[in-house]
């Protein structure tokens, strides 16, 4: 949307005319940070028009919310044309769009030009690729179906071009993500498939997989993976809880043996693997043991990222009829205790590392530091002996654990 809105001229206003808030409606929180957002920039924009788009635009749309302080409401499919948007919102239109441009009864955007690769801003490595939408799956606290539909999969041909456009855009990076990237099955194709394809483009450096449910990462997708070039050894598989109970009751398509199968076949494959998850604490049902238990698999599988969410029932979903039986102060205990424990795993993973070389995609230099992501996507600072360009490798020896990641020294040095 931001390299939409640039191309036709947009952004940058020094007093905007029209203010666009991307919201997301998966948790409570999310949704209060987008009114919160509103309300700020109705304070501090009281002249601009506020247009709200995203899952919670959608959310909107279909009467699961409400969000009066938006003066335009545009679901996903208006992303692609959101200088539209923009420029209806200027107009004075108000009110809620059609689910799809094509619905407009003026039939939508007319003429529209494509909208350029998402990460062709100037000093950007990484770029994300949508390869994937919509859920299958329905899980019993979660709107995505709701509000994104079932799952449906863009095909390699397309996803290719965009990565050629990407590369061309000097972005090295890309990560593919989906709301089910583990449901990705274009016709006459699959992700195994799409991955060889990617790591031939000339330009691309890293491939990256996005958020992944576990079956996903089939013997096929591992074994490209161990394969291919570019592919980086980064694995997150959302876990949401450590119990096999809590799993069933959030409709989960896995079990914790299974989950960790696919831990132990992901390291088979590619044994310098990292790992990182999701987790819901105080889901309806989560005793102290079911918490100990959730507990005791981060501490086995060891993730350098964790994601911990309070859980928050959303009208329309299966969960919000359960009884809420986890009170706010254990809920904010539970999430605190697991992330001091997340915390522990992460610090004694980071440890383990000091001596090794990583390789490391720079992302910002100041002087003869230089900062970016290893592989393994851990952040990472790098003394060098000159100065470092966005958008170059380099490999370093990781000399001590930092607070968000680890110190290297370049090994050329």
């Amino acid at each position: 949307m931001r390299g939409r809105l640039s191309l036709c001229g947009y952004l940058d206003a020094e007093e905007p005319d029209v203010v666009v808030i991307s919201g997301c409606t998966v948790t409570a929180l999310a949704e209060r940070k987008a009114r919160q957002a509103a309300v700020r920039s109705r304070r501090d924009h009281p002249g601009a028009k506020i247009v709200l788009v995203g899952c919670l635009a959608d959310a909107v749309r279909r009467g699961l919310t409400s969000f009066r302080s938006a003066d335009l409401v545009a679901g996903n499919a208006w992303k692609p044309h959101i200088d539209e948007v923009v420029r209806r919102a200027a107009a004075g239109v108000r009110g809620v769009l059609s689910a799809r441009p094509e619905d407009e009864p003026d039939g939508g955007p007319q003429g529209s030009r494509a909208a350029p690769a998402a990460g062709a801003e100037p000093g950007r490595v990484r770029a994300y690729l949508k390869i994937q939408d919509g859920c299958q799956h329905a899980c019993t606290y979660c709107r995505t179906t709701q509000v994104r539909g079932l799952s449906r999969s863009r095909s390699p041909e397309d996803a290719v071009n965009e990565a050629q456009e990407l590369a061309t855009c000097g972005i090295p990076e890309l990560v593919l993500v989906g709301i089910d990237l583990a449901d990705y099955r274009p016709a006459g194709g699959t992700l195994a498939g799409l991955l060889a394809r990617l790591d031939g483009i000339r330009g691309v450096r890293r491939l990256r997989l996005g958020s992944m449910n576990p079956e996903g990462l089939t013997d096929g997708v591992l074994g490209a993976m161990a394969g291919l070039r570019a592919t980086c050894p980064h694995f997150h598989l959302p876990l949401q809880s450590g119990d096999d109970r809590i799993l069933a009751r959030m409709g989960r398509p896995y079990d914790v043996a299974s989950y960790l199968d696919t831990v132990q076949r992901v390291r088979d494959a590619i044994p310098h693997a990292t790992f990182g998850t999701d987790l819901i604490v105080g889901f309806p049902g989560e005793n102290a043991a079911a918490f100990r238990r959730t507990c005791g698999v981060l501490s086995v599988v060891g993730f350098v990222n964790v994601h911990i969410f309070r859980y928050s029932p959303r009208r329309g979903t299966r969960a919000a009829a359960l009884a809420d039986d986890i009170s706010p102060t254990v809920k904010r205990q539970r999430a605190q205790e697991l992330d001091a424990l997340a915390s522990a795993v992460r610090g004694k993973i980071l440890r383990e590392a000091v001596g090794t070389a990583q390789s490391v995609l720079v992302e910002r230099s100041e002087g003869k530091l230089a900062y970016g992501y290893t592989a393994g996507y851990v952040k990472a600072v790098v003394r060098t002996s000159r100065p470092m360009g966005v958008g170059e490798d380099i490999r370093g020896r990781v000399v001590s654990v930092t607070t968000e990641g680890v110190e290297a020294r370049a090994l050329d040095e």
